[in-house]
C-alpha cells in the first residue's frame, strides 16, 4: 500500500467500502492505494510493516506483515527459530514436495507427473497456509522419525526404513510419463506409417517386442510393459529411395522406426490419445 506523508492510502472510508463490496482490489489499484514493485523498484522502497510503525520516511506498508516473504517461505512453520540456510533447504524441499498438484490428472497428458497415493496435511501450520487453501491439495506426508543409532546403518544422513511401513503405503507415489510418436510426410509424397512391422522391415525387432500391439500398431491401455518392448509400431520410408539388397537388385525397403521403451524403464499404460497434428498428419 502506498504511504504519503505518513499516512496510509488505505482510509477508513475505503476500508469501509471494502466490507460492503462496493470496491474491488482493481479499482484500489486504479486509486493509486495499492501498487505493485518489482525487485529493482523495491530496492529505493522504505516499507513499514505495520500501520504503527509509518513514519514520514516511509513509502509503502504492507498489506499484511507476513506477506513480506513468498509463498513457500509463508507456509514453513517458525522460520524465526530456524537459521537462514536450513529455512533455504526447506524452501527447496517443499517446491519438490509431492501431492495432487490438480484433481483432472488422469484426463490431463503432461510431459512428467508425480502423484502422490495418501497426502496429509502437516501437524504444524501457519496461518498463510490455511488462507491459500493448502490443506485442501496437501503435499507429503508426516513421518514418524526415530532418532537413533542402528548399528551403524543410519552413518551419513541413512534412514532405516519400517519395511510395514512401506508395504503399507507410507511415501508411495506414482509416476507419469507421456510417451509421443507422429506420423511424418516426407518430400516425394513417402509418409510413415503407424502398424506392425513386417518381419521383412530392415530393423526389424524380436517378435516379442511387438506383443502388446493392435492391429493399427499402437499399444492398448492396462498393458504391463518394460524395457525395449515396442509402444507404437511405426515403419518408415527408406533413407534414399532406391536401396540395392544383397541380390543386386533395387527396391524400396521400409525401415523399422517404432516408439520403444527405453531400457531401465517399465510401467503400466495408463491411456491412448489419437490426435490430428496441425499440417493434417
Amino acid at each position: 500500500m502506498v504511504v504519503e506523508s505518513g499516512q496510509s492510502r488505505l482510509t477508513p472510508v475505503l476500508l469501509e467500502q471494502l466490507r460492503r463490496n462496493e470496491i474491488t482490489w482493481n479499482g484500489l489499484v486504479k486509486l493509486g492505494v495499492i501498487e505493485y514493485l518489482d525487485a529493482e523498484e523495491e530496492e529505493s522502497a522504505y516499507v513499514a510493516l505495520k500501520e504503527a510503525d509509518i513514519t514520514p520516511d516511509h513509502t509503502h506498508l504492507e498489506i499484511d506483515p507476513v506477506s513480506i516473504f513468498g509463498v513457500t517461505v509463508s507456509v514453513l512453520p517458525f522460520p524465526e527459530y530456524n537459521s537462514s540456510p536450513r529455512i533455504t533447504m526447506a524452501c527447496a524441499m517443499a517446491k519438490q514436495s509431492l501431492g495432487t498438484y490438480t484433481v483432472n490428472f488422469n484426463m490431463r497428458n503432461e510431459s512428467r507427473a508425480h502423484i502422490l497415493y495418501y497426502p496429509q496435511q502437516p501437524l504444524a501450520q501457519t496461518k498463510p497456509y490455511k488462507l491459500l487453501g493448502f490443506a485442501e491439495r496437501a503435499a507429503g506426508q508426516n513421518f514418524v522419525v526415530a532418532i537413533t543409532s542402528s548399528y551403524g546403518y543410519n552413518i551419513g544422513d541413512a534412514v532405516v526404513m519400517n519395511k510395514n511401513a512401506i508395504n503399507r503405503g507410507l511415501g508411495r507415489s506414482v509416476f507419469y510419463k507421456t510417451h509421443e510418436a507422429e506420423e511424418r510426410r516426407y518430400p516425394g509424397g513417402q509418409k510413415d506409417k503407424f502398424e506392425i512391422p513386417p518381419a521383412t522391415t530392415s530393423g526389424y525387432r524380436e517378435e516379442k517386442s511387438y506383443r502388446f500391439l493392435s492391429e493399427d500398431g499402437v499399444i492398448s491401455p492396462e498393458c504391463e510393459v518394460e524395457s525395449k518392448d515396442v509402444l507404437v509400431g511405426k515403419t518408415s520410408p527408406p533413407r534414399f529411395l532406391e536401396e540395392i539388397t544383397v541380390f543386386g537388385v533395387t527396391e524400396e525397403k521400409k525401415r523399422e522406426n517404432s516408439l520403444v521403451l527405453k531400457s531401465g524403464e517399465g510401467g503400466v499404460v495408463d491411456s491412448v490419445l489419437l490426435s490430428d497434428s496441425l499440417d493434417g498428419t
